[in-house]
């Protein structure tokens, strides 16, 4: 049995400090429902980044153990080995350490920005609250300093009305924009569709995708098709082959065409499996199957977009 740590500190999201530990963490004892939530508590002095746990700052900190793994689904089991760990937050920066033990400790993902995850890591994710519909000004300053070093490098940097504030609306997405020159946009045409327009009055109606794409069009340089509709009874949506869901797949594209769009386009099918739910499962032939078929029926229906008034 080896053990490791994990130890240091990041630029603190202040306002994700407290919905840090629900959204990264999924833990609970063998046979007990995991804890709703854990407290990442207010650090009075900074703890010393050395590895050790030793530090006095570190006592305050919630011990957070007996973690599970919640996306195996219906087969969700704790984890063999233990983990423990601590969060604390200041005005500055969130800090984490973790002692971790592991039987067979190895990472051999070497390409930049590889699947990490494939390997032996601790991760922390970030997520804004539930009912958010802000977000603190630090995190247009990390866009903007990001967004130079794409374009000191001679590169496009995008942003896709995907999750966090790009998502919210798109009134947020415009406000992004403004914020941060030189950034682009890459509008995804399904994302709407189950997102709340958090720019409205509580409570959150679901976005319009043909509004969200006429207000940052003249921003877009890249257009992700994915197509669904809504579902009430399962409070999710259901995903659909390009121009069949709600995503106003086509309108949206025979408008780009009409107005001289020629960058990118991609598809992101989610009908055989969905890349963040491990709960949906599909063979490697099906997806391949539904993939291009997916890109098949896309090609066609722009085929028919650029035939003119017949086709569309």
């Amino acid at each position: 049995m080896r053990a490791a740590r994990c130890h240091a500190c990041a630029p603190l999201l202040a306002w994700l400090a407290w919905a840090a530990v629900a959204a990264v963490l999924a833990a609970g004892a063998a046979g007990t429902e995991p804890p709703a939530e854990f407290i990442c508590r207010w650090a009075d002095v900074a703890p010393q980044i050395d590895g050790s746990a030793e530090d006095p700052a570190w006592q305050h900190a919630e011990v957070i153990d007996g973690f599970r793994l919640p996306w195996l689904g219906e087969a969700a089991r704790p984890a063999r080995t233990t983990t423990r760990a601590r969060l604390l937050w200041d005005r500055e920066y969130l800090y984490f350490h973790a002692e971790m033990e592991d039987t067979d400790l190895y990472a051999d993902m070497v390409e930049e920005d590889g699947q990490t995850w494939e390997n032996d890591v601790f991760e922390l994710f970030f997520k804004p609250a539930d009912d958010a519909d802000t977000i603190s000004p630090v995190v247009f300053e990390r866009v903007r300093e990001v967004t130079k070093l794409f374009l000191d490098a001679g590169l496009q940097p995008v942003h896709e009305n995907c999750m966090n504030h790009g998502g919210m609306s798109w009134r947020h997405a415009l406000e992004l924009l403004e914020k941060v020159p030189g950034l682009k946009w890459v509008f995804d045409t399904a994302n709407p569709i189950f997102n709340a327009d958090r720019s409205k009055p509580k409570p959150w109606p679901k976005q319009d995708p043909w509004e969200f794409w006429t207000q940052v069009r003249d921003e877009t340089v890249h257009i992700h098709i994915k197509d669904a509709t809504w579902n009430p009874a399962k409070n999710d949506a259901d995903y659909n082959w390009p121009g069949e869901g709600s995503g106003r797949v086509r309108d949206i594209l025979k408008d780009a065409f009409a107005r001289g769009y020629d960058a990118g386009i991609s598809i992101e099918p989610h009908l055989a499996v969905v890349f963040h739910d491990a709960s949906v499962q599909a063979s490697a032939d099906a997806q391949y199957t539904s993939y291009v078929e997916y890109g098949r029926r896309l090609e066609k229906l722009i085929e028919e977009i650029k035939a003119g008034p017949e086709g569309s």
